[in-house]
């Protein structure tokens, strides 16, 4: 499988430095970013009319137990309920999806986290301050530049002129004379040039006949200087180019195992959501070597338009290519599960009968048990909060029933388990 592009040059992200409170009710939070205090209060008034009755209906039930540890279990449970759901609740405000949440942490992190997104703005204005005082020709600005560069300034200052005289000839005559008067006074230059005039004035002119000569050959090799760019030991070229060369060299094989890596965890990743897909067409081996073929590229071709992979991507680059094929195989992991249904109904959609693209595995979700069915999530009155419902969360091996709800699944009053992720 071919990776073309897996990281590309991407424009820096705007980042927007408002924080979100993160609760279902009243809050209080710090206006500082770098400082910040968040309280969060659950609000029961907020929950949803068959929540707020099925945590009453708890907490009554737990009055009436006799048992401390049962009464504190059924507690426990009633307070889990409604902060678990009140959270889950507020975090969907904020980001609808999972992946949508892990992808901003993931660029936060990419770019230092907190701490780095507030050097980060704190640059900007910096450069923004710079970008005014430089279209308003403020020279402050210069010292600003030289302090930040000063081997840069150097080797800008001549291209700086020989712009300048290409773009506006008058500006750059008015910018060069006092430079150049300046030149010939340290030079020597004027005093030579009294000289010689005094020499004829005195009739010595085979004195006033030699200065002339000195001051034209100074002159030429004035010029001569200019035009021919200093020479360079031929043995620390030779040593720079092996340098080059050789890093060259081990950032090719770094970045040649990173996608040897990624490939390989590409192929069972995509099998793992492609081949239950497929299962019933009874595709030959050459046909579903191309239909993976086909969903790695698609795969790729739509990770690769995603300015977040792009940016993160390049971010995770600098830091080394191990962090880097790391990313790229969790974006894989992510993907694969969509492209394999796109694919799949691209290529045999006319053959799956009744979407069974949608019988797809979830890499996230809990194994499928018996008397689970899937579908749309329920509403609140359709789940069933009562002691029998809880029992069912336990028995399906979560914490509680909180927790399988978060997990996408949820004990219904109709009867069976209900699982919509």
């Amino acid at each position: 499988m071919a990776d073309e592009g897996a990281v590309a040059v991407a424009e820096a992200p705007v980042v927007d430095s408002g924080a979100a409170t993160e609760s279902t009710g009243e809050s209080t939070q710090s206006t500082e970013f770098t400082s910040q205090t968040q309280t969060d209060k659950l609000d029961g008034r907020n929950q949803p009319d068959a929540l707020k009755k099925r945590i009453s209906e708890l907490r009554r039930s737990a009055e009436g137990v006799t048992d401390p540890a049962q009464k504190a279990a059924l507690l426990a449970d009633a307070k889990a309920l409604n902060d678990t759901v009140g959270k889950g609740r507020a975090y969907e405000q904020i980001y609808p999806t999972v992946r949508e949440a892990r992808e901003t942490k993931t660029l936060v992190d990419s770019g230092g986290g907190r701490d780095g997104l507030v050097k980060a703005q704190a640059t900007l204005s910096e450069v923004e301050a710079i970008d005014k005082a430089l279209e308003s020709g403020d020279p402050s600005v210069i010292e600003k530049l030289w302090q930040e560069a000063p081997q840069g300034m150097v080797k800008l200052a001549p291209m700086i002129f020989a712009n300048l005289e290409k773009t506006n000839p008058q500006e750059y005559e008015k910018a060069v004379v006092p430079h150049a008067i300046k030149f010939l006074d340290s030079s020597g230059f004027p005093e030579a040039f009294d000289e010689m005039v005094q020499a004829y004035k005195a009739g010595d002119k085979t004195k006033g006949d030699k200065l002339p000569a000195n001051l034209a050959r100074w002159v030429a090799s004035q010029r001569s200087a200019t035009r021919e760019a200093p020479k360079a030991d031929p043995n620390v070229e030779r040593l720079q180019r092996e340098l080059d060369e050789r890093k060259s060299t081990e950032s090719q094989q770094a970045t040649d195992r990173a996608y040897s890596d990624v490939v390989a965890h590409a192929g069972p990743v995509i099998d793992k959501f492609l081949k239950p897909i497929v299962a019933k067409l009874g595709l030959t081996k050459e046909q579903y070597a191309d239909l993976r073929e086909d969903t790695w590229k698609h795969l790729q071709d739509t990770r690769n338009a995603d300015l977040t992979y792009k940016t993160v991507a390049n971010a995770k680059m600098k830091q080394g290519m191990e962090q880097a094929a790391a990313y790229i195989k969790s974006e894989t992991d992510s993907r694969a599960a969509g492209a394999a249904r796109t694919m799949a109904t691209r290529r045999y959609g006319h053959q799956l009968k009744n979407g069974a693209v949608s019988t797809k595995p979830n890499a996230t979700a809990q194994p499928t048990t018996p008397g689970v069915t899937r579908g749309k999530e329920p509403t609140p009155a359709e789940i069933d909060y009562s002691i029998k419902g809880i029992q069912a969360a336990k028995k399906a091996g979560f914490k509680d029933l909180s927790d399988m709800i978060l997990a996408g699944k949820a004990p219904l009053k109709a009867g069976g388990i209900r699982q919509w992720r």
